[in-house]
């Protein structure tokens, strides 16, 4: 009896532990997310290189969101403009939060009530689920990579996906590619973050949307000819050829008056015209009378 309830007891633990396995698995698949972001690193030689994790990390996301690159220098400048100066330091979280709009991008999450939001674990995660890049106020030394640094002074990093319960981030800081893609855990994120001059500070930068489809060329209308149908097989008849009335004759479609038709016969034959013959007649008997006068006039 004992060795049975033992039994059940292991079983039932193991039952649970394959449960807990398949749902941490499910969790993990669910939340593999990583944003197209390229990397860059904030070390390109220039006068602002030590400072320049704010204006790099937008280099980054105006890149991947904008699909147009956008140089550190111009960020930079940008920055120097909106913080009214040009001295080498670092670039105020609410001057930085200013510059994916001057690119038509829209920021969300800095600010609540009267001051900086502060972000939790699970903010994060919704706005990486939404496709939305997330750019946290952290503590450097605070971060991977980092520990042990001499230097207290605050980072900015691009949080752009998750694998499970990790995030994962670019990190300006590097001067080559090993900054690329780094993953950091929920309680480092938030401890790095709660450790900077604004703790839990952060914005998300949320990509502009895509352009509409073009539409596509209306085609050009087919020209409609109509059906040709042969007599007694469809609708199209014979045109009917007019009766030609009393007194008129018709010639290939014109009419013509029996007058005109006379007159038409006098001058193809001037001499069968009864008209012309009487008036020859006339000029005859005005010659007899005009002759006739004439003698008589003599005697």
């Amino acid at each position: 009896m004992r060795w049975t309830v033992v039994g059940r007891l292991v079983l039932a633990v193991c039952i649970l532990a394959v449960l807990a396995t398949q749902v941490t698995t499910a969790r993990a698949d669910e939340d593999r997310i990583v944003l197209p972001i390229p990397y860059r690193s904030q070390f390109d030689g220039s006068y602002y290189e030590g400072a320049n994790c704010g204006p790099a990390s937008m280099g980054m996301i105006l890149e991947g969101f904008g699909g147009q690159p956008v140089s550190t220098a111009e960020v930079r400048a940008l920055t120097n403009k909106l913080q009214g100066s040009e001295a080498w330091d670092g670039v105020h979280i609410y001057n930085l939060a200013l510059v994916p709009g001057r690119y038509g991008m829209q920021v969300d999450g800095l600010y609540q009530g009267n001051g900086y939001r502060t972000w939790t674990a699970k903010d994060v995660r919704d706005h990486i689920r939404q496709g939305h890049v997330v750019v946290p106020e952290v503590r450097y030394r605070y971060l991977p990579g980092h520990e042990g640094a001499t230097i207290w002074d605050d980072h900015y990093i691009i949080i752009l996906g998750l694998i499970g319960d990790n995030f994962v981030y670019h990190d300006s800081a590097f001067r080559d590619g090993i900054g690329a893609y780094r993953t950091i855990s929920e309680s480092q994120l938030m401890n790095a973050m709660a450790r900077s001059e604004f703790p839990r500070a952060a914005f998300a930068v949320i990509p502009p949307p895509p352009p509409p489809p073009s539409s596509p060329p209306s085609p050009a209308p087919t020209p409609v000819v109509p059906a040709l149908s042969a007599p007694g097989h469809g609708d199209a008849q014979p045109e009917e050829v007019p009766t030609p009335m009393p007194g008129v004759l018709f010639y290939a479609g014109e009419f013509e008056s029996s007058q005109e038709q006379e007159l038409s016969a006098s001058a193809a034959n001037p001499e069968g015209s009864p008209a012309l013959q009487m008036g020859l007649a006339l000029t005859g008997l005005l010659s007899l009378v005009t002759i006739g006068v004439t003698v008589s006039r003599r005697w």
